[in-house]
């Protein structure tokens, strides 16, 4: 996942290589952001008032100022209706955190510099290739289903019959090893 920070530093940089991958559109993620920050804002203002209110009922009490007072069950009701208006933007700011996650994780990595740039497969580069391809040194070696068949472990015309191509059925000793195999296992 992209991080949100780069995103918002540099956007058209990330713009331009998202554009290599197929073209992802930054500015829904960036509107999220937006609204979560203002929102993120507007809770800690709240959450200050709120701490600023609690303070003042604190130093009233202290000072001796009847708990029943007018001025005391004013900041009372003021600290409560922060702590409503608190409370509502809590659901908020989680479905903005979801959808604006739900947004990152659809986001490509961003492709290396190196990288080159083509629509199709056509225009790939090779740049290395890593082990040797397979070139039997005696012509005597075998591959795994012609062993089978010698041994008559295999039967490919039976699988072809009866489940169509792409499967093997075995016979015989290959049988008799693929079940020792799964009592082995168990």
């Amino acid at each position: 996942m992209l991080d949100l920070r780069q995103i918002r530093e540099k956007t058209e940089q990330i713009q331009e290589r998202l554009n290599l991958r197929g073209g992802y559109d930054l500015n829904p993620i960036l509107e999220l952001d937006q609204q979560q920050r203002e929102l993120e804002g507007r809770r800690s203002q709240l959450q200050a008032r709120s701490n600023e209110i609690g303070k003042l009922v604190g130093q009233k009490m202290k000072s001796g100022a009847d708990p029943k007072s007018e001025e005391i069950q004013a900041l009372r009701d003021e600290g409560n209706q922060v702590k409503a208006q608190l409370s509502e933007l809590e659901p908020q700011e989680r479905d903005l955190k979801a959808q604006l996650e739900a947004l990152l994780l659809t986001l490509p990595n961003l492709p290396s510099d190196s990288t080159p740039v083509g629509k199709s497969e056509d225009e790939n580069v090779e740049i290395r290739r890593w082990g040797d391809e397979y070139l039997p040194q005696n012509p005597d070696i075998l591959p795994h289903w012609e062993i089978g068949e010698k041994l008559k472990i295999l039967n490919f015309e039976r699988s072809t019959k009866v489940a169509q191509s792409r499967f093997v059925t075995l016979i015989g000793a290959g049988a008799a090893l693929e079940r020792a195999l799964i009592q082995f296992m168990l």
